[in-house]
């Protein structure tokens, strides 16, 4: 390898240069099928100074160097890529695509910065430097403004309460578009404890693809499950929804331990860290007909009813009547 190539290299990484052979394939892929082609064509055809070799080939690359400058040729299209002109093009590329992944990653921090002041966040000291490097590395391609969004509430939260979020997290965020992240709050406003309910209901409001989509992005299992709740004889047991604005209760009038239970489809862990990123409140169609389906599966052996509820603290609320069900 001549000495000015092996210079270039030396202060690159491994991470460098997977991010150049990545960034190569997209412009060679550019040039092949885009209008820096075209117009590099007609460039060439037009040079004066080559180079003849033993093979009969022609060396175009000098006059191209300075075509890809002075006509017109987009240089980060690497339009006329050859061995003259590969060092100079290359670090261009390379140098754009820096400036950008920087640029991406000051907005997320700004944004950052404006959601602790403005929620009055407090911060102590965050000593996990490996999971900011990690952090870094994710987020650092997101250009879209929504997703930079997202991934400044990431940080907040986590500077906050650190260990809210496991590195496969990122890395499942890191492949969500903004599209992605709409359904996935889609999503979330049907779910309640973590799972949703399979099933007719569910699918009128998100679709088989739609499910299919999300659990290819890592937020939810579609392998058939079901949640249960116990009912001791004698006894009640209730289930809340996400908002904590609804109550199932479930009384027992008999004489035996009784399980209530449904099938759902469950958010894997990173749907669940990735819930906390906002507030989410379960449609209440949806809730009040998961309750009647419980009411019409278990109504011989345990008597449900859905209320409202008052919360008065984070750990007290007050059941509201009348019964729902029955008023709907």
């Amino acid at each position: 390898m001549p000495i000015e190539v092996q210079n270039f290299f030396q202060g690159f990484n491994f991470d460098t240069l997977l991010a150049l052979i990545s960034c190569i394939a997209s412009v060679v892929a550019l040039f092949l099928g885009g209008s820096a082609y075209s117009q590099c064509q007609k460039n060439k055809n037009s040079f004066s100074d080559t180079k003849m070799f033993d093979d009969n080939g022609q060396d175009w690359s000098q006059k191209a160097g300075r075509d890809i400058i002075n006509n017109g040729c987009d240089v980060t299209a690497l339009a006329a890529l050859t061995a003259s002109n590969f060092e100079v093009s290359l670090k261009k590329a390379y140098e754009q695509f820096e400036q950008k992944t920087n640029e991406n990653l000051y907005n997320i921090i700004h944004e950052t910065s404006r959601i602790i002041r403005e929620n009055k966040i407090n911060l102590g000291t965050y000593t996990k430097i490996d999971w900011i490097n990690v952090y870094f590395e994710k987020a650092k391609n997101t250009s879209d403004e929504y997703m930079q969004g997202i991934w400044a509430k990431v940080l907040a939260k986590e500077m906050s309460e650190p260990d809210s979020f496991s590195y496969k997290t990122l890395d499942v965020l890191k492949n969500m578009t903004s599209k992605d992240f709409y359904l996935f709050e889609k999503l979330c406003s049907i779910q309640f404890n973590g799972c949703i309910l399979q099933g007719e209901d569910t699918e009128a409001r998100i679709n088989w693809k739609e499910q299919l989509r999300l659990s290819e992005l890592g937020v939810i299992n579609l392998d058939s499950s079901k949640r249960w709740y116990t009912v001791p004889k004698g006894g009640y047991n209730s289930i809340i929804d996400t908002s904590r604005s609804l109550i199932i209760m479930m009384k027992n009038n008999s004489e035996q331990e009784i399980k209530v239970e449904y099938n759902a489809f469950f958010l894997t862990s990173a749907g669940n860290e990735l819930l906390s990123v906002e507030t989410y409140e379960t449609q209440k169609d949806y809730f009040i007909n998961f309750a009647k389906e419980l009411k019409k599966k278990y109504d011989k052996s345990v008597h449900i009813s859905l209320h409202d509820i008052s919360l008065v603290n984070s750990e007290r609320y007050e059941i509201m009547q009348p019964d729902l069900i029955e008023n709907s």
